[in-house]
């Protein structure tokens, strides 16, 4: 319904109540209402006469025109045949036919186009669930609304959704709050076996490669221009973000999102919750067996490959079926993500 609609569909009943009332008002109180309203008291007999009949009030302006079956053929042959334009394009080639009637049909046909798109997406779209906390962390930076040009490093366990805001000493996040993170969460225990991210430099700088190389961490990348990659950060980062605008601290946004809210992917429990109830932390020889099967994998998917876009595939899916092969993730074709 358009804005429009909404309008006159308020005014209508509008002028219903108002003659409802009128038929049980007190004498002299139609002319109070007609000063009040500024209406005359013609309308509001008027009104008061419709109520009485229990009729809609007249509908003004020009009756609506059906599009006929010719017309609705014509555009929609039209609309195929220039591959899906809009109504100007359309209106020169159709110039016999209502502008009113291209407008309703191809707003239809563009409505359907969406709906199968969407369908035909998450048909082919492969979810990741992860089997088990601590295995599979992803992290991303965000800028602090609550500050101009802050930033700070988001970090959820693929899990346990438990989710962290990492303050950063400059403005920007860099290799170093990254690497200071990481120590963090090796000092706790709680190093993963994979790390994901995107390609910003705060991620893939040297000193944050030797740091994931000597604790035998293995490093998922997006492929370039690809955020879907790390889908799961960006809704970490729009988790947090959202608490931000409503005046929390970044403690309490993480405190709310981890202890309160209930997720549909954790069977409705929070995130505390499940990592507090399945949590272990990951043995040298998991960690060690894991790593050099990843590598040799990942060797192996390299060969063949030309351009870095091939070469950056390949190694996702080197990652992606090791860890199935470890059943540490559980792959699920058109299903929604975890």
């Amino acid at each position: 319904m358009s804005k429009r609609e909404r309008k006159q569909e308020c005014l209508a009943e509008l002028k219903i109540r108002v003659g409802a009332n009128l038929l049980k008002a007190p004498w002299g109180s139609q002319k109070m209402l007609s000063l009040t309203m500024a209406v005359t008291t013609r309308t509001l007999r008027t009104w008061k006469a419709n109520a009485k009949k229990n009729r809609l009030p007249f509908k003004r302006g020009r009756k609506k025109t059906k599009v006929s079956i010719s017309e609705a053929k014509a555009i929609v042959k039209e609309w195929k045949h220039q591959g899906g334009i809009g109504e100007k394009a359309m209106k020169e080639a159709l110039k016999d036919v209502r502008l009113r009637a291209i407008r309703e049909v191809v707003a239809a046909l563009k409505v359907r186009q969406t709906k199968r798109r969407q369908k035909r997406i998450l048909e082919n779209r492969t979810s990741v669930k992860v089997n088990k906390p601590g295995v599979f962390v992803v992290i991303d930076a965000a800028k602090d609304p609550s500050q101009i040009g802050g930033e700070f490093i988001v970090q959820r366990d693929r899990g346990s959704l438990v989710t962290n805001a990492t303050e950063v000493e400059r403005k920007s996040a860099t290799a170093k709050d990254t690497v200071t993170l990481l120590q963090k969460l090796n000092e706790k225990n709680r190093l993963p076996l994979v790390l994901g991210s995107d390609n910003g430099p705060p991620f893939v700088a040297e000193a944050v490669v030797v740091f994931l190389e000597a604790h035998k961490v293995i490093q998922l990348r997006s492929v370039p221009h690809v955020p879907q990659h790390n889908g799961s950060a960006e809704n970490a980062v729009g988790d947090v973000k959202g608490q931000l605008y409503d005046g929390k601290t970044k403690q309490e946004a993480c405190r709310i999102l981890n202890d309160n809210r209930k997720r549909k992917t954790l069977n409705w429990k929070t995130p505390t919750e499940v990592d507090q109830e399945s949590f272990e932390p990951c043995t040298e020889e998991l960690r060690t067996s894991f790593y050099n099967a990843t590598k040799a994998a990942i060797k192996v998917a390299m060969l063949g490959t030309k351009s870095a876009k091939e070469k950056r595939k390949a190694e996702r899916e080197a990652i992606f079926q090791t860890m199935e092969d470890f059943k540490l993730i559980t792959r699920i074709r058109g299903q929604q993500q975890a």
